[in-house]
């Protein structure tokens, strides 16, 4: 009864976007490498097929991106996939697998793939500790017997990648950042021994259906991703 009471005051809001998502609102939460590197390239695509479509993006932390969308201040949000989410559906958009991070100057940096136990002695810039990405890296360096010296714990990978550059440590990060790579002097190499891949998704409430312009946009999402 409540999604219903949701879907018919929505469906008034956007009476007018139903026959064709000729303009609307399209409300996102991502992290700010997916901001950037996904949907800002996303977002002028579908507005130069939907110039009249407004945009609302929220950058903020990994771990702050699920709350986001349970709070309703924004439609769906793209994040990394830790397992079901209660009141949360799931959809998933694409795998990411790791990279190891080094400055250009540093030993490491004359080796195109690294183990984690190359990593283990050297110091470590860490994503914080409730991130999605830092519980993938905490579980893997368990399962393969590793103890990182973590000496910075920062809340974005721009973050990460500018104390690396600055040669303050070695990190770990999602291959989606490499596209941000060369703005840095930093060195990327192939991580193995295990391989960490992750899962991409975008989440939106299960009792609200997605406004006309947001559910258009998802699906050209898919479509951007794949091309």
């Amino acid at each position: 009864a409540e999604k219903t009471l949701v879907d018919l005051e929505q469906a008034v809001l956007d009476l007018q976007d139903l026959a064709a998502v000729r303009q609307g609102r399209v409300r996102v939460v991502a992290s700010t490498v997916i901001s950037s590197g996904l949907l800002s390239p996303a977002f002028k695509a579908f507005r130069h097929q939907h110039p009249n479509v407004h945009f609302v993006l929220k950058d903020v932390a990994e771990e702050d991106i699920l709350n986001t969308v349970l709070s309703g201040a924004v439609d769906f949000g793209i994040g990394t996939s830790a397992g079901p989410v209660k009141d949360l559906e799931e959809l998933p958009l694409f795998n990411d697998s790791f990279i190891a991070l080094c400055n250009t100057h540093h030993p490491l940096a004359s080796r195109a793939r690294l183990a984690w136990r190359d990593l283990q002695d050297q110091p470590f810039i860490a994503l914080a500790q409730n991130s999605p990405i830092r519980k993938l890296i905490n579980e893997t360096v368990e399962q393969a017997g590793v103890r990182l010296n973590i000496v910075n714990e920062v809340s974005f990978a721009t973050t990460v990648l500018s104390l690396v550059a600055a040669d303050l440590g070695v990190s770990v990060l999602p291959m989606n950042n490499h596209p941000y790579l060369p703005a840095f002097d930093v060195h990327s190499a192939v991580l193995a021994r295990p391989v960490i891949k992750r899962r991409i998704s975008a989440f939106q409430p299960k009792a609200r259906s997605l406004p006309p312009a947001a559910s258009a946009f998802i699906e050209f999402l898919q479509a951007h991703i794949r091309a």
